[in-house]
């Protein structure tokens, strides 16, 4: 565990509460249960910042790390369907009020109401992410990095009412990472389709950022995610530097694709600040839609739009876009595949 490795970190871990989470996961009678003590060891280990949660945007950049918990599911699912979004971090007055805290006694509370309050029902995910934007809100400007971690075992069912939510979280410079929990050490249709729903939402390059594992490699997960020499640590250590490494440091077009102060240009394969960066103001870098602006209001800076998420358009917008593709039967907008022969 090099937890001494971790930066400033507001880490949010948005956890699947549908029903089929509690089922038994390999040796563990109920999954959801499983994941809930995985993440109790892992907060008792971190370099906790010590500040309750009522601290919020006032918290101070001190090497050390708060963390938040929301759990999501689909209220009144009903067979196949898979009900209404719905989420809950814990309520006022227990734990942290469902606020990022460095106080270990406060995670405690919260992972115990999380325990007793198991939801149950459906995959339905939008308003989780909802909530997880809220609680970064309380995340101060100081260049500490935010990561959000998405626990899921099953299909998500509600990927097109995405697009907006998951722009907010690019806005807010969220990294996203997505784990897939498998039932057993095979792979199966169900995992393999909460791959294909999990997989576009979280951030690029998207195969650095996701991972389908078993249960029990979840705690491993968790514990190296400071560690640069894992996947998902090195993509943290990267993105803790990112600030200071020049775009013509990028030698590789999903890493930068996905810095929103870069551009990849194809015909020279090689990667260039982005022309939005020399705007100066709000106004100026809103106006400009031919370089697809989006102003900053944490940073004051003038970044490029986050990547579209093929997964979140329409089947009408998906003609649109050239790197996305309907599926075989045409019922989902999916990241266009290349054919060699």
């Amino acid at each position: 565990q090099k937890y001494g490795l971790c930066p400033t970190s507001d880490i949010v871990l948005l956890i699947d509460g549908s029903s089929s989470f509690g089922q038994s996961f390999g040796r563990h009678p109920h999954g959801f249960e499983a994941i809930m003590e995985m993440v109790r060891s892992w907060v008792e280990g971190l370099p906790l910042s010590r500040e309750k949660a009522t601290v919020g945007i006032n918290s101070k950049s001190n090497e050390q790390v708060r963390v938040g918990i929301v759990q999501f599911s689909g209220k009144n699912a009903v067979g196949a369907d898979p009900g209404r979004a719905d989420s809950q971090a814990t309520p006022n007055g227990v734990g942290s009020s469902g606020g990022l805290t460095g106080d270990i006694q406060e995670l405690s509370a919260d992972i115990d109401w999380q325990e007793a309050n198991y939801y149950g029902g459906g995959t339905m995910i939008s308003k989780g992410m909802s909530d997880v934007v809220q609680m970064f809100h309380a995340s101060p400007a100081d260049g500490r990095l935010r990561v959000l971690i998405i626990i899921v075992d099953g299909q998500i069912y509600d990927t097109g009412s995405l697009s907006q939510v998951r722009g907010e979280l690019d806005r807010e410079n969220v990294q996203v990472f997505g784990l897939v929990v498998r039932r057993f050490s095979t792979h199966s249709t169900v995992d393999s389709k909460a791959e294909q729903t999990l997989k576009p939402v979280v951030s690029a390059p998207q195969d650095g950022h996701f991972e389908n594992i078993e249960i029990d490699m979840v705690s491993s997960v968790l514990s190296d995610i400071c560690n640069p020499s894992t996947r998902f640590g090195s993509l943290v250590a990267k993105n803790a530097s990112m600030e200071h490494q020049p775009c013509t440091m990028q030698t590789q077009q999903g890493y930068c694709e996905a810095d929103l102060g870069c551009v990849w240009y194809e015909a020279s394969l090689s990667c260039a600040d982005s022309p939005c960066l020399q705007h100066c103001g709000e106004v100026a870098c809103s106006s400009d839609v031919v370089n697809r602006c989006s102003w900053s209001s944490m940073k004051e800076l003038c970044y490029k739009q986050p990547l579209v998420l093929c997964s979140s358009l329409s089947t009408g917008e998906c003609s649109k876009n050239s790197k996305c593709e309907l599926s075989a039967d045409g019922s989902a907008c999916i990241d266009k595949v290349c054919e060699y022969s």
